[in-house]
């Protein structure tokens, strides 16, 4: 990491070299904290050119490691809070889960801290297997760097005479909700990443024999318009979208997770989901599902 020095990091705790703060602090909080402490074009450049040089066999096999940042972290980390609007997030590559201690003071904030836990548990190990499945292959490199930054293509769906879903692995409404790509048939690996979590918290329910937390599952592409003064909003039942409603006090109203789920569940009634999740893991890579 030297070749590619932190300055910003190593200036916050005062060291000169990625070696002596090492030394001083576990590697799994060093890498995370990159994320909220360095520069867009520092990260891009990091990126580009180092992980340009990993091969399959700097790999390794383990558990994903869950990492919870001590509090020496929260003042740099302010913000990323602000971008990302909640303090956990993930480094695929390293098979890392981290969250940034901050109090909870809001009514919702636990549920969404543990659902999103509960997310990235699936979301990693998921690319995991994707890269995994690269592995042997000669631009396996190029796939790698393409599935860590979310690669969607720009282009129109191809006309092949057959019909053609498009696969999206991230959220675009989060940066522009009238991309032309969310009005396309298209399906997104995310949703069902939420999708698994719900069922988790339905098994939770059941075993736990506490509070019902099951409803939520099958919920997550319902929706529906409700009267909000003289006017109608349209409120998601997806259960991540409720929850950041809730967490941001009304002010935003979540339902971007909703509506992938929705062009998920019309793609699953006419092929099924085991069908949905081969393709997608076959196609990633090429953007497009060919059926």
């Amino acid at each position: 990491m030297d070749k590619f020095k932190p300055d910003k990091l190593l200036s916050y705790f005062g060291h000169a070299t990625v070696a002596q703060l090492l030394a001083k602090e576990d590697f799994a909080s060093v890498v995370s904290s990159l994320r909220f402490t360095q520069s867009t074009e520092w990260m891009h450049n990091f990126f580009d050119v180092a992980y340009g040089e990993l091969t399959p066999e700097d790999f390794e096999e383990r558990e994903v490691d869950i990492k919870i940042l001590g509090g020496e972290w929260l003042k740099v980390a302010n913000s990323f809070l602000e971008k990302k609007y909640h303090n956990l997030s993930h480094l695929k590559e390293f098979g890392i889960i981290f969250v940034i201690p901050l109090p909870i003071d809001t009514p919702g904030e636990t549920t969404r801290m543990f659902t999103l836990l509960l997310h990235y548990l699936h979301e990693v190990p998921f690319y995991s297997d994707l890269f995994r499945g690269y592995a042997k292959d000669q631009d396996f490199i190029n796939k790698f760097k393409s599935l860590l930054r979310g690669d969607i293509s720009p282009d129109p769906v191809p006309s092949t005479g057959h019909i053609n879903w498009r696969i999206v692995q991230r959220y675009l409404a989060k940066d522009n909700e009238l991309d032309f790509r969310l009005f396309e048939p298209h399906v997104n690996p995310e949703a069902e990443h939420w999708f698994k979590v719900g069922h988790d918290l339905g098994g939770l329910s059941v075993e736990g024999g506490g509070m019902n937390m099951g409803y939520w599952h099958g919920l997550d592409f319902v929706s529906s318009y409700f009267k909000d003064g003289a006017s109608e909003r349209l409120v998601s039942f997806e259960l991540i979208d409720s929850v950041m409603s809730l967490v941001k006090k009304g002010e935003v109203k979540y339902s971007y997770h909703q509506q992938e789920a929705l062009w998920n569940k019309i793609f699953i009634d006419y092929m099924g989901r085991d069908k949905l999740n081969e393709l997608v893991n076959k196609n990633i890579t090429n953007g497009f599902i060919e059926l």
